[in-house]
């Protein structure tokens, strides 16, 4: 759900519901099994010495998320949601706008944007206090913290753990931060509740109800992922990052990224490159999930064939996205502009998500436009990719364009 939502406010039931895949596995073989070279002539010498990345891949899986919408005016959905971590449970509390449907998240971390920091949301260090019952048979907790727009949220929530398999998980983003991502939702189990309450600033509100009949509140387990857009300078590169000798042997080309958040928030990531066969793996961690962008290396050139979130004690990957052909090399210039595709997994589910890939040069800037199509609730959210290159770093500018 809504960052990222799975937002039914004000739909008609069917854009409640989960759909199949976008595409079947089958047909994910098919096309995307053996990804292939762009058909592309380079024109000119790679312009930086570390691996660009041109798509910001992002995931985040939920243990548990608790979704309730009120009839507050102000608000869409309020999410209180449960990620593992090496310190042991992370809880967040997520709030939608009304209207505009942009999110924000409620996380008590000395910096909230060390989490996650490729996800453009804006956030704010608060306590999250989540008491009472959590077991496999019953979820009856107690709720407060302080959200990025001043209000004090607290509630109650009863009902069982999310428990039962849905036969469709593929789950609709509903508008939910559509201005940041393009998001896709595994949406594995849901139960709805038995009773819950929310108040604003010590003022309880009604709750909404779905179709006017049952009130809006739900337990979901769920992981959500996709592409998102960014303000990235990418330097480099680094002779004092640290390899992890078990995992990368050979740092050839180290570089650090440096993400621009909201509220004039910047944060830093180093990565580390390994040559893999035929491939350059780049590497960036953190104690809750790790990213990896895999470009095939032919010659002087590097063409992305994928890349991958993994998160912290998950089995399968997060996100995975692949390209079909490679993305040409964007450090070089090329002629003409090369058509492509691509496909989201999340959670291991194939073809979850679908769409287009252009690729050229419009005077010194590289341009990459991510067109996708199907499910309906991405096909809304194009993405463009513009990448300068400087003496000193590599500026990424990604961003939410019309649909075409």
């Amino acid at each position: 759900m809504g960052l990222l939502g799975f937002g039914l406010c004000g739909c008609g039931l069917a854009k409640m519901l989960p759909e199949h895949p976008a595409i079947t596995p089958h047909m994910q073989q098919m096309e995307f099994g053996e990804v292939q070279r762009p058909a592309v002539k380079y024109l000119g010498a790679p312009q930086a010495p570390f691996p660009v990345l041109p798509v910001q891949v992002w995931g985040l899986a939920y243990d548990l998320d608790l979704v309730l919408v009120s009839k507050n005016p102000r608000y869409d959905m309020h999410e209180i949601a449960s990620v593992r971590a090496p310190e042991g449970v992370v809880w967040l509390g997520k709030d939608a706008l009304a209207g505009s449907l942009v999110q924000s998240i409620s996380v008590d971390l000395e910096n909230p944007y060390e989490l996650f920091p490729e996800i453009p949301v804006a956030r704010k260090r608060s306590k999250v206090s989540v008491e009472g019952t959590l077991n496999s048979e019953n979820v009856d907790v107690r709720f407060r913290y302080d959200n990025i727009y001043g209000d004090r949220i607290e509630g109650t929530y009863d009902g069982v753990p999310p428990t039962t398999p849905l036969k469709k998980r593929n789950g609709s983003t509903m508008g939910h931060s559509r201005d940041a991502l393009m998001a896709v939702l595994d949406l594995s189990h849901r139960n709805f509740g038995r009773g819950a309450s929310i108040s604003y600033n010590g003022t309880p509100a009604k709750m909404k109800r779905l179709l006017g009949l049952v009130p809006f509140r739900m337990a979901l387990q769920q992981t959500q992922g996709g592409l998102a857009t960014a303000t990235i300078r990418q330097e480099g590169p680094w002779s004092d990052v640290e390899a992890d000798p078990d995992d990368l042997n050979s740092s050839e080309a180290d570089f650090v990224t440096y993400y621009s958040l909201p509220g004039e928030t910047s944060v830093h990531r180093r990565w580390i490159s390994q040559a893999r066969g035929g491939d350059l793996v780049a590497v960036q961690r953190s104690d809750y999930r790790t990213l990896q962008y895999r470009w095939r290396q032919v010659e002087d050139s590097l063409e992305l064939v994928d890349c991958v979130v993994h998160q912290y004690d998950h089995d399968s990957p997060v996100t995975k996205v692949i390209f079909q052909p490679a993305l040409p090399d964007v450090r070089r210039k090329f002629e003409g502009v090369i058509q492509g595709r691509f496909v989201i997994e999340v959670n291991g589910q194939p073809g979850m998500a679908v769409g287009r890939v252009e690729s050229f040069w419009e005077e010194s800037e590289f341009v990459l436009r991510l067109l996708p199509e199907s499910p309906w609730w991405v096909a809304d959210r194009p993405m463009e990719t513009r990448i300068s290159y400087g003496d000193e770093g590599v500026d990424v500018h990604i961003d939410r364009i019309s649909p075409f």
